[in-house]
């Protein structure tokens, strides 16, 4: 499977989750083993290259291409959850989304001091979520030395603005 066909993988939905936002479905990508595989692929030979420590994706998207990334690199695995979610002392930060605000979390000593770690998500799009886990990686003591994603929109955000190397697989 050529690494293009992943874009044919997905589609979009107007007005979701509210008016004006278009919405980038996974879902045909997700339930796509084939396509899985590369994209975890992809990603792992990009934490090995960058000499990752640590991978971390937000809640809920992020899980899916962080969590098979990191079995298939054998690098650990660190949550970042909505409030609430994560029990014992945690580290938290807002952010801005495109359609609205939220929070993530993570447990304090998730990432220690010195670790080289790598942000998996599934788009980047005004890069709030991106930003928060770069904050909160550096309150954790770590540094932020990779980043990927399936795909970026870049009329709504510069990834020259992150921390690290950064690698999508394509860009709207």
């Amino acid at each position: 499977m050529k690494i293009i066909d992943i874009e044919n993988l997905m589609r979009t939905f107007d007005d979701f989750p509210k008016k004006g936002i278009k919405f980038w479905d996974i879902s045909k990508l997700v339930s796509n083993p084939k396509a899985m595989k590369k994209v975890t692929s992809i990603f792992a030979k990009f934490a090995k290259q960058n000499k990752v420590d640590v991978i971390i994706s937000p809640d809920a998207r992020g899980f899916l291409f962080g969590i098979p990334t990191s079995i298939k690199a054998n690098i650990p695995f660190v949550m970042a959850r909505k409030p609430g979610k994560l029990p014992g002392e945690k580290i938290s930060e807002k952010y801005k989304l495109e359609y609205g605000s939220n929070e993530l979390e993570i447990q304090v000593d998730s990432i220690k001091k010195g670790q080289r770690v790598m942000i998996i998500d599934d788009i980047v799009a005004i890069g709030g979520t991106s930003k928060v886990l770069e904050t909160l990686v550096e309150k954790a003591g770590g540094t932020v030395v990779a980043q990927a994603f399936l795909f970026n929109l870049k009329d709504l955000f510069n990834i020259n603005n992150l921390k690290g190397n950064v690698i999508t697989l394509f860009s709207k």
